[in-house]
């Protein structure tokens, strides 16, 4: 009697590798934003100003010793949360474009 048969291999996704694969792909695309949208204007909201500010790692270091206190409300709350994906293509994949120019830069320079 013959073993049962074995089923065919199944290919194994490295996600980090498609992760980054991805990223490189959409930073390609990626185009950084201009000198006048990228001015600071805090908005009113409901009669407090409040000030969200995404940050990048290096910015965060920056000013980590800073107290910064941002009250929001549940709509404000509710607001930010949905602004997570946008954020991602607006804000996330210009920093790893950001960092891939830098590591390209710097391969260059040593060639």
């Amino acid at each position: 009697m013959a073993p049962p048969a074995q089923p065919p291999p199944v290919a194994v996704k490295n996600t980090k590798e498609a992760w980054t694969k991805f990223m490189k792909k959409k930073a390609e695309q990626a185009v950084y934003p201009s000198k006048e949208s990228s001015t600071l204007q805090p908005k009113y909201l409901f009669d407090a100003s409040t000030l969200v500010l995404p940050m990048c790692f290096e910015c965060r270091r920056a000013s980590r010793h800073l107290e910064m206190a941002i009250n929001l409300c549940s709509i404000c709350r509710a607001n930010f949360e949905a602004q997570i994906a946008s954020r991602f293509f607006r804000h996330d994949v210009l920093l790893v474009k950001r960092k891939l120019e830098a590591n390209q830069d710097t391969t260059n320079l040593k060639e």
